[in-house]
């Protein structure tokens, strides 16, 4: 293993290596290991729909989980758990086609 002397560079690695760990997104799924560091481009992450409360609700009862992570920013459920009919079609005139975007009943249905 190689040592660093100098404190500041020790720091900055240190920094920069703690913001990495924060900035994971990740599927909360039960049994997806989907992040936005190993899935595909095609895949994309949605936030948990923290503001309507019985669209929430349906989300957890469909992620089965215990402990729910609903207050890491960083938990999101990846599109593999949606249905293609749950996403609108966008079109950005002159930018082709935008980010993936559910509709606003979508619910993760596919596990």
């Amino acid at each position: 293993p190689h040592f660093i002397t100098c404190p500041y560079i020790f720091i900055e690695l240190v920094l920069l290596s703690r913001t990495s760990q924060r900035m994971r997104v990740f599927c909360i799924a039960y049994g997806c290991d989907n992040d936005k560091r190993n899935a595909s481009q095609e895949i994309s992450f949605h936030r948990l729909p923290l503001k309507k409360p019985l669209l929430l609700k349906q989300w957890l009862d469909n992620l089965r989980l215990k402990n729910p992570p609903i207050h890491n920013t960083n938990a999101r459920v990846c599109s593999d758990h949606f249905t293609q009919q749950d996403f609108v079609s966008c079109m950005l005139e002159g930018f082709g086609p935008s980010r993936p975007t559910l509709t606003p009943d979508a619910v993760p249905t596919v596990f």
